[in-house]
């Protein structure tokens, strides 16, 4: 029997179980079954689009919101919001991009000056894009042909790894002219790159230009990072009281919101750079404006979310005050909240018991990672204890895990089950496989001093200090380029 004969319901239910390279040879095969299976193909590949924050990737998107039963299946927009980690390398600093990845030549004389006249270019087009006036205007038009739009957010990855030709798994728009403008050699790099705050002042931007042109869409979908909370944004953003109120209006029926943050000084919707991202050259706006704070947009879309992941960055310091968050939990509404993810967050225990108040009935799945205690009493060694017992009597959740947790300026480990077992930084919770109720599970674990190696305030301050080091470098003007 032909697959063409077979119901149209059976032919797409068999298609969804291809590949992307096997649904493409199988529909080359039988015109009546490239028909019958060009829904399929165009809800699994139309429903998401990343595009580069480019001219190039901007006219891709263009494209693709004039072609009728594309942009009909549109659901899910991310922007990339920086090329070559953000930053402007002298020719010095080159060197990963001076070996061609065709021969494995370094470049030299002319042709490497060639090479880098195009990266320049490359990174210039890059922050022109994020701060022209018209690419709010061009946004605007393809988000309004999208009338399924339903998911915003940023993407963020290392350019090195884009355009690795050994990774097939993301694909965006304005990838093509990227890759045929510079080639170099892969050299592997962590996402540490996208770290730091310059790139949060990018991030920010990028993310200000996705709200700026949102219109009349409800959003129910916001990521500004990934699972790997990398790409913090500014805690604040300054906006036009009319911006400000269409905003409100198209994120109030979010239910799914990933955000991590960095506190900083508000970045302003007519923001100019007149050095490296990362400084406060930043012009005033000039006319009267509202400051978006996420935790203020937090509580107003709280009864109706249903998964949270919330960071304040990679940055959180011992003498941070914890007040912030106090100031979140205090006010905070939910109703309907399944997922809850925070990382990054320095806070007293009552505040997080606070938090967790309304969200009690309803949720489901917990994680708490890098997540720093610090009431500032006598019992500290006693606190994660206590905090667990609260999980124990209040909570019935179906998956948890914690890792890197910390009182004040000391990190601990967990012991687990028995007391054969090794303290280990994190633990991991599974209804359908512990074999016991969440309650029983986490009354049997012990928090335990971390007495070797590196405490997480000493890594923290480590890397902070990386960061401090590696701006001396970026001293570049962006009018000279």
């Amino acid at each position: 029997m032909s697959i063409t004969s077979l119901p149209l319901e059976l032919v797409r239910e068999i298609c969804s179980y291809l590949q992307l390279s096997g649904l493409q040879a199988l529909r080359l095969t039988d015109r009546k079954l490239y028909q019958q299976s060009l829904d399929t193909f165009s809800d699994r590949y139309f429903k998401s689009f990343r595009f580069l924050a480019t001219s190039d990737g901007l006219r891709n998107l263009e494209k693709i919101a004039k072609v009728g039963f594309i942009r009909e299946r549109v659901q899910e927009l991310r922007m990339i919001p920086t090329i070559f980690e953000g930053t402007n390398r002298n020719k010095k600093r080159m060197s990963d991009y001076a070996v061609s990845s065709k021969s494995c030549e370094r470049l030299q004389g002319g042709k490497f000056r060639v090479r880098y006249a195009k990266y320049q270019t490359m990174v210039k087009d890059n922050r022109n894009f994020l701060l022209s006036e018209t690419l709010n205007t061009r946004l605007r038009k393809c988000i309004a042909c999208f009338k399924k739009l339903d998911t915003i957010g940023l993407a963020h990855y290392t350019t090195p790894f884009l355009l690795d030709p050994r990774q097939q798994k993301v694909r965006f728009l304005g990838w093509r002219h990227l890759r045929d403008r510079i080639d170099f050699r892969f050299s592997p790099q962590g996402l540490a790159r996208l770290r730091g705050p310059w790139r949060t002042k990018f991030s920010s931007l990028a993310l200000l230009r996705l709200f700026q042109a949102l219109g009349s869409q409800k959003i129910r979908k916001l990521h500004t990072c990934g699972a790997d909370n990398y790409g913090d944004v500014l805690s604040e953003i300054n906006l036009p009281q009319s911006q400000y109120d269409s905003l409100l209006s198209a994120l109030e029926h979010l239910e799914d919101l990933r955000i991590c943050t960095y506190f900083e000084k508000p970045i302003a919707s007519d923001v100019v750079f007149r050095r490296p991202v990362g400084f406060d050259d930043i012009l005033k706006p000039h006319d009267a404006t509202t400051v978006l704070t996420w935790f203020d947009l937090i509580i107003k879309v709280a009864p109706r979310l249903k998964v949270l992941a919330f960071s304040q960055g990679h940055y959180i310091g011992h003498d941070q005050p914890a007040l912030p968050f106090g100031k979140l939990s205090r006010h905070i509404q939910f109703t309907q909240l399944k997922e809850l993810h925070l990382h990054w967050i320095h806070l007293t225990s009552g505040d997080l018991k606070s938090f967790l108040t309304t969200a009690k009935p309803t949720l489901s799945t917990f994680t708490l990672f890098a997540v720093i205690l610090d009431d500032r009493t006598s019992t500290q060694s006693l606190l994660w204890k206590l905090l667990w017992d609260f999980f124990r009597d209040e909570l019935s959740l179906q998956r948890f895990s914690m890792a890197k947790i910390a009182c004040d300026h000391q990190q601990y480990w967990i012991r687990g089950l028995d007391d054969l077992t090794e303290p280990s930084e994190g633990a991991e919770f599974d209804v359908e496989t512990a074999g016991i109720s969440f309650s029983k599970w986490i009354d049997r674990l012990t928090p335990v001093i971390l007495n070797r190696g590196k405490c997480l305030w000493d890594i923290q301050r480590e890397y902070q200090g990386k960061q401090v080091k590696f701006r001396s470098f970026l001293k570049f003007d962006f009018n000279e380029m």
